[in-house]
């Protein structure tokens, strides 16, 4: 007969402190290793946090990052986001302020934090947090009729949590925050008569709430005196406002079709239907992702009877470093008549140029599998990527022996687990 076998579970970790961040200002003092990332598309590196799960106590562990500003304060304002791999964007999870921010609980993921100061700059760090659960197990196969006797298998499984990043996607793609010291563009080609009917406004992306800005309204919201019909000229060619611009477009004294570069509308609206056009000013823009899809153009035809269609729209952000476009190419996108709110006016969501699907990244679970045959055996390390063994045990021990199993990550998280084969002596005839 046989004695049950006993089984232990022994979880080791290495544990190297914590490392701050060399790629941004993102820093973690709770986790046990950290790695760069390996972006294959030629942008800088970020960094991996690795967690490992569970900890020497078994209990399970979860991800933790510190951001520390590096623009002048006082006054900042933290925005953390978590990765979305169907957008490639991020999505705001928490907000925050203070002189630093820590955020905690954190599965593994992308994680992006934008931090703003009282004057409105900013500045964005990224990091991944990868929380590696290891696990093993070894156990004993026993030949239920003549334990003592009998030939009997050791078995062993392994399961290490694996681990998905991307690349961030190229310049031109890669989150841009829109602040005060980015510049905005917009363009606009159309055949409309009698353009004195128009006004102009930008919409930025549904995921910072659909924010509007008025670039230029209607002749008549601006001055009643304005008539209805100030300009009885038609079309508009490559007419453009940017925010590096003061001058505004005077609708009724200019030439036509309608050209040039006019400043952001920065009036009041005393005139008839000024609650219709957006109130405020470019700031409603502050914090928007100019690389995020969703970018539209409104034009407000204010007056009945006159029609015509955009041709032609262009969105441009800069910041001196890097530009976003947005262009339409030729389209044949109609304007409403006399249609002059936000619900009514005709709108046209500008694509995204040369828009890139970026590479995800595996960080594999396979590591380094061995086990030991007893005490004095030799381990033996499996083929990289399998998960489990089997061996039959041939002829039996005559004493009682210790099988072990380990497992090592790629990234350092470790487990051991072991069982002991209890002798009992050989059974009666």
């Amino acid at each position: 007969m046989y004695k049950p076998f006993s089984r232990c579970l022994l979880l080791i970790f290495f544990l190297l402190g914590w490392n701050v961040g060399v790629f941004g200002q993102i820093t973690s003092n709770t986790s046990d290793y950290v790695q760069p990332t390996q972006y294959t598309n030629g942008m800088p590196n970020d960094e991996i946090f690795v967690f490992c799960s569970p900890d020497i106590n078994g209990n399970p562990v979860t991800g933790q990052l510190t951001a520390t500003p590096t623009i002048a304060g006082p006054g900042f304002t933290f925005e953390w986001g978590l990765y979305d791999e169907t957008t490639h964007t991020y999505t705001t999870f928490q907000t925050t302020n203070g002189p630093t921010s820590t955020v905690s609980n954190l599965a593994s993921g992308g994680y992006s934090v934008t931090i703003t100061n009282n004057a409105g700059q900013t500045e964005r760090f990224v990091a991944w947090v990868y929380v590696s659960i290891v696990d093993v197990n070894v156990s004993l196969d026993l030949d239920p009729v003549n334990p003592g006797c009998e030939p009997f298998d050791v078995n062993g499984t392994i399961d290490a949590s694996g681990f998905t990043y991307w690349d961030p996607l190229q310049p031109g793609q890669a989150p841009f925050i829109v602040d005060a010291n980015t510049t905005i563009e917009v363009c606009f080609s159309a055949n409309h008569t009698y353009v004195s009917d128009l006004g102009f406004v930008l919409v930025g992306p549904p995921s910072c709430g659909s924010p509007a800005v008025t670039l230029s309204p209607n002749p008549q919201v601006i001055n009643n005196a304005n008539g209805c019909c100030c300009n009885s000229g038609n079309n508009l060619n490559n007419l453009c406002f940017t925010t590096a611009n003061t001058n505004q477009l005077n609708m009724c004294a200019s030439g036509t079709p309608l050209t040039g570069t006019f400043g952001f509308y920065n009036g009041n609206f005393p005139g008839n239907g000024g609650a219709n056009y957006p109130q405020g000013g470019v700031q409603g823009l502050y914090g928007c992702n100019a690389a995020e899809g969703g970018w539209a153009v409104q034009i407000y035809d204010c007056i009945g009877a006159d029609v015509g269609s955009l041709t032609n729209a262009t969105i441009t952000f800069s910041n001196g470093t890097s530009t976003i476009n947005y262009a339409s190419g030729p389209i044949n996108s109609a304007i409403n008549d006399n249609s002059c709110t936000p619900g009514t006016a005709s709108i046209y969501v500008v694509p995204l140029t040369t828009p890139v699907n970026p590479n995800p990244q595996q960080v594999p679970n396979s590591g380094t599998l061995t086990y030991q045959l007893g005490l004095n055996g030799n381990p033996v390390s499996l083929t990289a990527g399998t998960n489990s063994f089997n061996e039959t045990i041939d002829p039996i021990p005559t004493y009682d022996e210790w099988y072990y199993l380990f497992i090592q990550d790629q990234l350092g998280c470790s487990a051991i687990d072991s069982v002991m084969f209890d002798f009992t002596g050989y059974a009666d005839a």
